[in-house]
């Protein structure tokens, strides 16, 4: 019985988490435009790192397991999938970087958090 009201307890918390961030971007138009670029920005770069670390973290070494059954033998000493992975990461490093550059740097700013 004690392991339904856990449920039951954290089914609600869900809820009340999904409800919050469901609500918090109706609001945004009430803040300044500079914090509301700010809390944009940073929205932005944690939902980039959850990204990141699901592909890293979570699908990388299951690529990994499923390419070496596929016994695929490139070379011994060099795992493909990351070789693959880090090759794919470099390719549209680049096209963002040399192809898409501008000449105009507050085209590209990034938001930078200062510590006081």
């Amino acid at each position: 019985m004690e392991i339904l009201w856990w449920k039951v307890i954290s089914s609600f918390a869900t809820m009340l988490l999904v409800w919050f961030g469901g609500f918090l971007p109706t609001q945004l138009h009430a803040l300044v435009e500079d914090k509301r670029q700010f809390a944009l920005g940073l929205g932005n770069a944690f939902s980039g790192g959850v990204f990141l670390c699901v592909g890293l973290v979570h699908l990388l070494p299951e690529a990994a397991e499923q390419i070496e059954h596929l016994n695929y033998k490139f070379n011994e000493t060099v795992p493909i999938a990351y070789v693959i992975a880090m090759g794919g990461f470099l390719l549209i490093f680049w096209i963002e970087k040399i192809l898409l550059s501008s000449a105009d740097p507050e085209e590209h700013r990034a938001v930078l958090i200062f510590t006081n």
